[in-house]
């Protein structure tokens, strides 16, 4: 898996949000999903022993993100992120995330699903995403700003897969 580089002061992958989730982010081997284990902290939680349905929704916000964001090579912003709860998440319980890019139907935008589950394999939740990619110049200038120490993605990615595309993206 490549792990991929934070954004330091976001409440996901930042590491420099002393109030955040802290988490990081990778692209499973098959380059066509990313992936990430998180256990809710105590602190992150709803009604005891459950984590916060928020926390939850933040994690598929993130997952479906980032792998528009590593297929497209451009900073995407969410339009519609849809969760759809199966069972609660307990706290301090490893939940496994999947994300992938799905075919869209529009030329401006593009979707992707996730899944949620727990230590067992049990469904936690679902999610379908729509987030419109930014412009090149923004994303590129974006790119600059993500922590890549310990990354196994490197900038040049973004920078090959907008050049492979033409450079689109929200333009």
């Amino acid at each position: 898996m490549k792990v991929l580089p934070g954004l330091p002061q976001c409440f996901v992958c930042g590491d420099e949000n002393e109030h955040g989730l802290r988490l990081r982010f990778a692209v499973a081997e098959d380059g066509e999903s990313v992936v990430c284990e998180y256990a809710p902290a105590e602190h992150f939680g709803g009604f005891p022993p459950y984590a916060h349905g928020a926390i939850i929704s933040a994690l598929f916000d993130e997952g479906c993100g980032w792998i528009v964001t590593y297929r497209t090579g451009l900073a995407c912003m969410t339009v519609q992120l849809n969760v759809t709860f199966k069972r609660p998440a307990t706290i301090g319980k490893k939940l496994h995330l999947v994300a992938k890019q799905v075919p869209s139907d529009s030329r401006r935008s593009v979707k992707s699903t996730g899944t949620l589950t727990d230590e067992t394999g049990a469904l936690i939740a679902t999610a379908e995403a729509i987030y419109v990619p930014l412009d090149a110049s923004f994303s590129s200038k974006f790119f600059q700003t993500l922590d890549f120490e310990g990354a196994g993605v490197t900038v040049s990615h973004f920078e090959e897969r907008r050049a492979a595309a033409g450079g689109a993206g929200g333009e």
